[in-house]
């Protein structure tokens, strides 16, 4: 288990508990059948469809809020965890929301104690730069990760992260010299747009 202390500008107040905060119980499939949903904006670049949709926790929830607050994005947005590879920002019954995979987060938290969360602000950002409307369709798939890179740095710098903090997701992820994909461009050109938003913020 790790903690989140951010508080160059005291936007994050006491602890964030990542690790087994981002990790559900059973029992939740339960409660909630799994409906199967399409994957949009994934890290993984994925076009295949995910099965199992369980609620969020508070902490995800709290730091999906915060990031959106920053940004001033003010459409609500739901927050679940769910069968995909990473992240996801994708629409729900008409409602932005965003799925996220606790391992995968859990694993990034580990990395960098603020890489978790740069990741849930870059599918924030995906929502924020329209990713997900029809508009975001007409989208190079790189000028959609770019877009939502770069207003991930800017809601980081917002909440007071520093700038080393913001570009962790990155670095936790593919790395500053991690190859383009078709979906996903290079390292470096994502590492660029992390660091101009946050000197945007």
């Amino acid at each position: 288990m790790c903690t989140v202390r951010l508080n160059r500008r005291q936007l994050f107040a006491g602890t964030l508990a990542a690790g087994a905060a981002l990790v559900t119980t059973r029992s939740l499939a339960q409660m909630y059948p799994p409906p199967v949903y399409p994957l949009m904006c994934s890290w993984s670049g994925g076009g295949s469809v995910g099965q199992g949709l369980w609620p969020a926790t508070p902490v995800a929830i709290h730091q999906v809020r915060m990031i959106a607050g920053a940004i001033r994005y003010h459409v609500p947005l739901q927050v679940f965890i769910g069968g995909v590879p990473n992240a996801s920002a994708t629409i729900i019954n008409g409602a932005p929301a965003i799925i996220y995979n606790a391992n995968f987060l859990d694993s990034f938290f580990r990395c960098h104690q603020a890489a978790g969360m740069t990741v849930l602000a870059h599918e924030v950002g995906h929502h924020a730069m329209l990713d997900t409307t029809w508009m975001g369709q007409n989208k190079h798939p790189w000028d959609r990760e770019l877009g939502a890179d770069w207003v991930s740095g800017l809601a980081m710098k917002r909440l007071g992260a520093t700038l080393t903090d913001t570009q962790s997701g990155i670095e936790c992820g593919m790395g500053v010299f991690g190859p383009p994909s078709p979906s996903h461009p290079d390292g470096q050109r994502r590492m660029l747009a992390v660091t101009q938003g946050w000197h945007s913020g």
